[in-house]
């Protein structure tokens, strides 16, 4: 299989100023371009199968790469962000929120497939603030799902996740999350990581590339 992981468009979390964040923000005006940018380009790939977070930064990107390739999206939970869907900004004002519900994705992504876990409640469903090791945990569960569900196939899928996460999820893939995952690089907005992978090996093939981007669209 050969997997990409793609980081979403910028959101007005990553424009704005850390007490102005929101649990769950929309695309910024660049963001739209990018997106837009980024579903004229990935034709390019031969996507068999797109995969997205349930967060709306990652819907919206994700919904010019199904406009574009006509791939029905599956949501994967484990895809969110690190931390969780959180409102506030530092230790005194941190809560966890519901989520996009199962009747926010009928009434705006009605098309999108969903996993049961996503019901009234959300599917982040108030929970606390996610630790780093909890992460780590998810972001192993994701490879472990990834490898027994297409490792021995031809797909070529699409992850449409998040900047923090996929530093983490990368790590895990190429096997040195024991030792950290600072050495991966931040991810620009819409930036494409590939890997190729079987029952034998994974390799990384490219990592943090943007070129459905001019440069003064990076960020």
């Amino acid at each position: 299989m050969d997997l990409f992981l793609i980081r979403h468009a910028q959101s007005s979390n990553n424009a704005g100023p850390q007490e102005e964040r929101v649990d769950d923000p929309d695309l910024t005006e660049l963001g739209h371009r990018q997106a837009r940018k980024l579903g004229e380009w990935i034709p390019k790939l031969e996507l068999t199968r797109l995969i997205t977070s349930p967060f709306l930064r990652c819907l919206q990107t994700t919904d010019c790469v199904y406009e574009s390739t006509g791939l029905l999206p599956e949501v994967w939970v484990d895809l969110h962000e690190q931390g969780g869907c959180l409102s506030g900004y530092d230790q005194a004002t941190i809560k966890g929120e519901t989520g996009m519900t199962n009747g926010d994705f009928s009434c705006v992504y009605p098309d999108y497939i969903i996993p049961d876990e996503i019901d009234q409640d959300g599917w982040w469903k108030r929970k606390p603030l996610e630790t780093l090791d909890q992460a780590q945990e998810r972001a192993k569960r994701v490879r472990e799902r990834t490898l027994q569900e297409f490792a021995s196939t031809e797909e070529r899928i699409a992850f449409i996740s998040h900047g923090d996460f996929k530093r983490i999820l990368v790590g895990t893939l190429v096997g040195s999350l024991d030792n950290g995952h600072e050495w991966v690089a931040n991810c620009a907005n819409t930036a494409l990581t590939e890997f190729r992978i079987n029952e034998e090996s994974i390799q990384l093939c490219r990592f943090n590339c943007v070129p459905h981007l001019s440069d003064e669209m990076v960020s």
